[in-house]
């Protein structure tokens, strides 16, 4: 029995595994993997990686298990770290020993099913990372989103600015969406590279189609008063402002302020009370604060 035969036989990944063939993977296991060559290059790993990314009901792990073994035997070893990361999804091994040269690069679907195994906390993390950088879809492009935004917001609130820029670069980079622009942008913006930040903003305001304007403009004010240029954060603001957006009143009332025009700074905020009232809708950030302070009489 071949070893492709053994996964396409074993539920759940049937289908998906159906049509990563019929797209054009021609997977006769008897063409063994040359050797030294990566596992992305060669489609009889990429299959037994599909079928490992979750955990593998006992029987058909015990199946499979068989199969790889006959494989392995055969000659298939090309790589030995991916020998045993497949050894140990499998349960052949306890555990997956951690290599002493350093985490090798693996293909997108071998990282996830790394990250599941790796003994290390350094080495989860760094096959998170790889299994979103080294692109794929696959049956685990949501599971590996949705791991790497945790680990995002989890990095951020301890402040590991690096470990989450990285992160928030690969997130982008795999689904290039605004919810992961904003990610990227705040991270970068918190770290004080506020130019890449606005260049971020900047390529997400360009798709007004899938775009909150508002949402965008408002980040882009705080760019652009974070880098002194107060002319570009006040036409920013005005998008906001134009679009009904809470954003713009408050950072008008907080720069007025700072300007010692106090009744100014209260209309602004003032605005922001009434508008929450009058929706019934929950008070903007700082809105009773800033109004509050507003109010205060003033000291020469």
């Amino acid at each position: 029995m071949l070893l492709q035969r053994a996964v396409l036989e074993a539920a759940p990944w049937r289908d998906a595994l159906v049509r990563a063939l019929t797209a054009g993977a021609a997977l006769a296991i008897g063409a063994l993997p040359c050797a030294g060559a990566g596992v992305s290059d060669d489609p009889d790993w990429e299959v037994l990686w599909e079928a490992l990314q979750a955990p593998v009901p006992v029987g058909e792990r015990a199946r499979l298990a068989s199969e790889f073994e006959a494989w392995v035997g055969s000659g298939a070893r090309s790589r030995p770290f991916e020998v045993s990361l497949a050894r140990a999804a499998l349960g052949l091994d306890p555990r997956l020993e951690e290599p002493s040269g350093g985490w090798p690069r693996l293909a997108a679907s071998a990282a996830w099913v790394a990250h599941r195994l790796a003994p290390s906390e350094e080495g989860r993390e760094e096959y998170l990372l790889q299994s979103l950088e080294e692109g794929g879809s696959g049956s685990s492009l949501g599971a590996r989103l949705q791991a790497g935004f945790d680990a995002f917001v989890a990095a951020e609130r301890a402040y590991r600015l690096e470990w989450a820029t990285a992160l928030a670069t690969a997130l982008h980079g795999r689904a290039d969406a605004v919810w992961s622009a904003f990610c990227l942008e705040g991270i970068l913006r918190r770290g004080g590279r506020l130019e890449r930040a606005g260049a971020v903003l900047g390529a997400v305001g360009r798709q007004p189609e899938r775009t909150p304007r508002a949402e965008v403009a408002g980040r882009r004010a705080i760019v652009a008063r974070g880098a002194g240029d107060l002319g570009e954060a006040a036409s920013h603001l005005g998008v906001v402002v134009a679009c009904g957006g809470a954003d713009g009143p408050q950072m008008l009332g907080i720069q007025a302020l700072l300007d010692g025009r106090s009744e100014i700074a209260a209309r602004h905020f003032g605005a922001l009370l009434a508008g929450a009232v009058g929706a019934q809708a929950a008070t903007p950030p700082w809105a009773q604060r800033g109004f509050g302070v507003a109010l205060l009489p003033a000291r020469d």
